[in-house]
């Protein structure tokens, strides 16, 4: 039903996750984050409960392998969940249950992981895992945004993308960025869109003034 990463900037710390899907309004149940302890995607068939029971885990010092295994065993529907996880170290876990639909699979690697179900294919999620490793150096926002367009390049969800989220955690008690786009035609070229206006010279300076903690 969607395809999602979670990554780890090591030069900044920032913590970031985004997602696309056929779903609407996925912005409101896949990603879920806080600054400085981790970020989650729960798909497949969406556990939102994953979102703080996980965080609390991770909050209190679990790393994400063993946080992914503790939320596994508490839930009987688990073959049905599709589920990535990265801790505020860079760590990461993932789980693609035997009853997610159509393609369903991960990959992980240092900083990063992705996943996706309904997918046209495998090539969705190293378009998307490949599109991550080559812009090295570019703002976290930028890489996940691109890992998202690389992921719909390379055929994304089978049912098209209908919506799509954007979050990143960095200093602040709340998302330095929390964009979403709930039903749409063009959810990735809007995201995009937004993305472009919340980084501009005017937003940013709006944000300067505002409590981080």
């Amino acid at each position: 039903m969607t395809f999602s990463i979670v990554a780890r900037d090591e030069a900044t710390g920032e913590l970031g996750v985004a997602v696309a899907a056929g779903q609407p309004a996925i912005g409101a149940l896949v990603p879920h984050g806080f600054s400085q302890i981790g970020v989650l995607a729960s798909q497949g068939l969406p556990n939102p409960l994953y979102g703080p029971q996980g965080l609390a885990q991770l909050g209190s010092g679990v790393n994400a392998a063993c946080t992914l295994e503790r939320l596994l065993n508490a839930d009987k529907a688990r073959a049905g969940r599709q589920l990535i996880i990265l801790d505020r170290f860079g760590r990461t876990a993932a789980w693609t249950g035997a009853d997610c639909d159509g393609y369903a699979g991960h990959l992980r690697a240092d900083q990063v992981a992705v996943a996706g179900s309904f997918l046209a294919g495998h090539g969705v999620l190293q378009g998307m895992m490949n599109s991550w490793l080559k812009s090295q150096g570019k703002p976290l926002a930028k890489r996940l945004m691109l890992a998202l367009l690389a992921g719909e390049h390379a055929g994304g969800d089978v049912r098209g993308i209908h919506a799509a989220a954007l979050r990143v955690y960095g200093e602040r008690r709340y998302p330095d960025l929390d964009l979403r786009v709930d039903w749409c035609e063009t959810a990735l070229v809007n995201l995009k869109a937004a993305l472009k206006q919340v980084q501009s010279a005017s937003h940013t300076a709006f944000l300067r003034r505002l409590p981080v903690r």
